[in-house]
């Protein structure tokens, strides 16, 4: 496994993290699926640890993922021993059983939902804090960084967050200083951060940590035109028809550049994401051992050559409206 900084905040972490959105199992709000359909604990809590004797240091995941349910799997794993182990999760999805969640970032809010993660992780404090991809209004409202500022001098987290929807938020964040680290979606079908937002936060000593370098599963290869997800998994709602049409071209079309020291298509997409410098870490999610194992293999040094680089950059697309 090789190791990064994360931007200037002095935490080295693992260039291949643990997402841990699909370990909270699949969750059915209102119709609308958040979750990445069933799991099994034993198998995620085996992933966990496999992930640990690969050489993961840096592991994220949301309260909001199975409604704590991911935290509360980590805590169970780790035993609380999170020593050389690096943990950001985030905050801002209210859930109102058996109503859809809302966006709340209130300050009474965000204490008490960092209270409840610690105590779920079973962990002292939070490294990176995030907020979970706030509306612009909230972004620009000092009082919400203010209270990130009163928890990391409460000694409950370290450094402050936020898991953006668009480069566009990233750039604002880091000009107004408001940030010591950025969640940004990033990968081989939604590339737009590479433009401003990659340059920039290299500049300023942004650690980035990228999301979804699978493209939700799609840089897998493992989807076929007539992929059905469960209802309880957020694919269902959008990777279909049209869309999932589409994504599947792109993929039989990158598949045919893997070869080599490349294995495969999911290596080929960590690796390109590998490939800019600003980008301090990759989240991939993980079921199982098998998942962390393959995920693990794209850090082994080897870095896509200046000419494949392009290929891939000419067939993958700036924004393809994955959504996550």
């Amino acid at each position: 496994m090789n190791y990064r900084m994360l931007g200037k905040t002095g935490v080295r972490v693992s260039e291949i993290g643990f997402g841990a959105w699909a370990i909270g199992g699949g969750i059915n709000i209102n119709g609308f699926g958040i979750g990445y359909g069933a799991i099994d604990d034993r198998e995620s809590e085996a992933a966990i640890r496999r992930a640990v004797d690969l050489g993961v240091t840096f592991f994220d995941t949301a309260d909001a993922y199975g409604a704590g349910h991911s935290e509360e799997v980590l805590g169970q794993a780790l035993g609380g021993r999170w020593e050389g182990l690096a943990l950001a999760t985030k905050v801002g999805n209210q859930r109102r059983d058996p109503l859809p969640s809302v966006k709340n970032f209130a300050r009474d809010y965000i204490l008490q939902a960092c209270d409840n993660s610690l105590r779920r992780l079973k962990k002292g404090v939070i490294d990176v804090y995030q907020l979970h991809n706030p509306s612009p209004e909230v972004l620009r409202d000092d009082s919400v960084f203010e209270t990130l500022n009163d928890l990391k001098r409460a000694g409950k987290i370290r450094f402050a967050g936020v898991s953006i929807s668009s480069p566009q938020e990233g750039i604002e964040l880091i000009q107004a200083g408001k940030a010591d680290a950025l969640q940004v979606h990033y990968n081989i079908l939604m590339a737009s951060p590479e433009d401003a937002l990659f340059p920039l936060a290299e500049r300023e000593g942004i650690g980035i940590i990228v999301r979804v370098p699978l493209a939700s599963g799609i840089l897998t290869g493992k989807f076929t035109r007539e992929t059905v997800f469960d209802p309880t998994d957020h694919r269902a709602n959008w990777l279909k028809g049209e869309m999932l049409e589409k994504a599947v071209a792109k993929t039989e079309a990158l598949s045919a550049l893997v070869g080599g020291p490349v294995r495969s298509l999911s290596e080929l997409a960590l690796r390109y994401c590998l490939a800019s410098p600003a980008v301090s870490t990759l989240i991939p999610g993980a079921k199982n051992p098998r998942q962390v194992e393959a995920n693990r293999a794209a850090s082994d040094g080897y870095r896509l050559p200046p000419d494949l680089l392009e290929q891939i950059r000419r067939i993958g697309e700036k924004d393809f409206g994955l959504r996550t």
